[in-house]
């Protein structure tokens, strides 16, 4: 059965008439699986929700703690592993060059970082 798929490509591809239109119809049907798997993919991944660890770090030229957007609630170190709300006598603390910002504390957890202890207003798990 190979041998003779072979032989009727060979054909084909020498230009016999018989098998050309076989030839030019599996080679579509492939073309469209192709195609159809593609387009699957791309809708799956377009369906994916975006991360929710959107995590910003300070730069130097950016304003200092005060000054920071205020979709910003919660900070961090970036080589410590507790957060603090903006107000918290611990975030005046942090260094501005390893701040790292979150909007909210599930953003922070999320990120592996834990409520600091001494920070009034955050929830202790």
């Amino acid at each position: 059965m190979i041998q003779e798929f072979w032989e009727n490509i060979k054909k084909a591809a020498e230009g016999g008439n018989e098998h050309r239109q076989d030839f030019l119809i599996g080679g579509g049907v492939v073309v469209l699986v192709l195609i159809s798997f593609g387009l699957g993919r791309l809708s799956v991944l377009q369906n994916i929700p975006p991360e929710a660890i959107s995590i910003e770090t300070k730069s130097e030229t950016s304003d200092t703690s005060e000054d920071a957007p205020s979709i910003y609630q919660i900070v961090a170190s970036q080589q410590g592993s507790k957060y603090h709300l903006l107000n918290c006598p611990g975030a005046q603390q942090i260094k501005e060059d390893n701040k790292i910002f979150f909007s909210s504390e599930v953003e922070a957890e999320r990120a592996g970082y834990e409520p600091a202890g001494n920070c009034p207003g955050l929830d202790k798990k």
